[in-house]
């Protein structure tokens, strides 16, 4: 999945999770992105299985 986002801030990423629902979120294994402190942290706090680290 590709999803692009408007402007550099952690709400970008928070919109994204909230649009992608709890589930898809427990169920995402790995992710690839621009690795800005404010994003890993979105990740980290939706994506609790995430086993791939950046």
């Amino acid at each position: 999945m590709l999803w692009v986002g408007k402007d550099r801030r952690q709400e970008t990423w928070e919109e994204f999770f909230s649009l992608f629902g709890e589930q898809n979120c427990s169920d995402v294994e790995a992710v690839a992105m621009d690795i800005w402190d404010p994003y890993q942290a979105a990740v980290r706090k939706h994506c609790l299985r995430r086993r791939n680290r950046l």
